[in-house]
């Protein structure tokens, strides 16, 4: 059976429609549901905290102790630029 050409196309175009509609509202709900969701995670260590905050505590040093972070440079001087 031989489906018509022109209604190919507007089926097609439907499709496309709908999936762009989908992947649109997909990309927006997180931004509509920002003010509700939260996540939180507390970690207790067994350190002093001057030890922590010499590890953790560099703006730029991110690097230094989380595993999926292989490098970080600092452009600028932090103020204003």
């Amino acid at each position: 059976m031989r489906i018509h050409r022109g209604f190919h196309d507007r089926v097609s175009d439907l499709l496309k429609s709908a999936l762009s509609t989908l992947l649109l509202l997909a990309a927006l709900s997180p931004i509509a549901y920002a003010h509700v969701l939260m996540v939180t995670e507390e970690v207790q260590l067994k350190i002093k905290p001057a030890a922590a905050w010499a590890l953790l505590g560099e703006f730029n040093g991110l690097d230094r102790w989380h595993p999926a972070v292989t490098s970080s440079m600092l452009l600028g001087t932090g103020k204003n630029s």
